[in-house]
């Protein structure tokens, strides 16, 4: 081979080499430039249009769609109007219609995040360099979009948290920190949530009676479901029994009527309330209750009878104009009324079986000298030991009243 075609041949290789040479370092400055924008980037969409950009900027590519892996469309160019979702054959025929012949996944280490579907450059074709090189800046999306997702969980996550703490230190401050005891009478209660906040709610409080003298007040409720949502009612539910119950009410059935309305003016979805509210006459015993749909509460007796306060109405909250009757119960020296949530009797021991109520009328039964709080506590504890290993499955209230003899 002549000198000057040698020559000739090594310059062409050297030229070829420094393209190449060049085209990697370009390459090399885009992933750079790339990486480091992205972190930048606070958007899903954002951080999609940057990618886009450098994609359509590196291979000039003309068309070019983005949809993620529910079909929304992230960001599409040159494709004119489109829908805000894409999915099926109407993907499909968007796709074939724009030539759109390059279909890649964004795809992370743990799940996709969508496809970039893209034509062929302005001028030749992608290369399997050039594919490559295309995959490459696609999982750096990727990467960052997981990396971006787990950074809006982490925040929503604290800010979730914020929002359990106040709705944490509400409740609790609507939970009466000193149960009011009448002469001759003792109380013990407490609520154990299921979650950090709960829907069940319990309330004592006395109650002004010009006429007769002062009457102990009483309420007991249950909200359906569990969490903020139940406990946000539970709010709304304590602040109408105080403002309706605040004197001596005549008729616990009319006032279980109005708080029923209420109820049903501001609750969400299919929200309601079992209640158990009333009025206790610490002089002589007698105490006056509506029962909307609650487990029945238990009167017993120093003599072994035990009394269930059955419903006198359906749960508050559930039918817009449902009539609720006025229950009536006497308590004599000695007598305990016992009220809990269906998180106290449906508790399970492994076997699947549930508590009852009939153990906790026992416990009293077994201890005609305890006082209220012993009671409560071996309440407690019989329902902790049938648990065995198990867990409460819900909300556990549970109210203890006993009149002294």
């Amino acid at each position: 081979m002549p000198p000057c075609c040698a020559w000739r041949r090594a310059e062409a290789v050297r030229s070829s080499q420094n393209q190449s040479l060049a085209l990697q370092l370009s390459r090399l400055n885009t992933v750079f430039e790339l990486t480091r924008n992205l972190g930048d980037v606070e958007t899903r969409r954002d951080l999609v249009r940057l990618m886009a950009n450098t994609l359509m900027g590196e291979f000039r590519i003309m068309r070019l769609l983005v949809v993620d892996a529910q079909g929304q469309v992230l960001h599409a160019k040159g494709l004119g109007n489109l829908p805000d979702s894409l999915v099926g054959e109407q993907l499909h025929e968007v796709v074939e219609a724009r030539g759109l012949i390059h279909a890649i996944e964004l795809e992370s280490q743990t799940h996709s995040h969508g496809f970039a579907y893209a034509a062929e450059p302005a001028v030749g074709n992608l290369s399997e360099d050039d594919l490559v090189f295309l995959r490459t800046l696609l999982n750096l999306t990727s990467s960052q979009l997981s990396s971006l997702e787990l950074r809006e969980a982490r925040i929503q996550s604290e800010r979730m948290e914020k929002d359990l703490d106040l709705a944490r230190n509400i409740q609790r401050r609507l939970l009466p920190k000193n149960l009011p005891e009448p002469k001759g009478w003792e109380c013990a209660a407490a609520n154990l949530p299921f979650q950090a906040v709960g829907g069940d709610l319990y309330d004592l409080w006395m109650a002004r009676d010009e006429g007769s003298g002062e009457r102990l007040h009483i309420a007991v409720g249950d909200i359906s479901g569990k969490g903020l949502p139940a406990s946000l009612m539970m709010t709304q539910l304590s602040a109408f029994l105080r403002a309706m119950a605040d004197r001596r009410v005549e008729n616990w059935g009319r006032l279980a009527e109005r708080v029923n309305s209420r109820m049903n003016e501001v609750r969400e979805q299919n929200r309601y309330t079992t209640l158990v509210a009333g009025s206790l006459n610490p002089a002589n015993g007698d105490f006056r209750y509506v029962n909307g749909g609650h487990n029945p509460p238990l009167v017993v007796r120093t003599t072994g009878e035990v009394v269930r306060l059955a419903p006198t109405g359906p749960m508050v909250g559930l039918l817009p104009g449902a009539t609720f009757g006025e229950g009536r119960a006497h308590l004599e020296p000695g007598d305990v009324l016992l009220i809990f949530t269906d998180g106290v009797v449906e508790a399970e021991n492994a076997a699947g079986e549930e508590l009852g109520d009939g153990p906790l009328a026992e416990v009293v039964l077994r201890r005609p000298q305890a006082g209220a709080a012993e009671l409560f506590e071996a309440l407690l504890v019989e329902a902790f030991q049938h648990l065995e290993e198990g867990k409460f499955r819900d909300d556990v209230t549970l109210v203890v009243i006993k009149r002294m003899g």
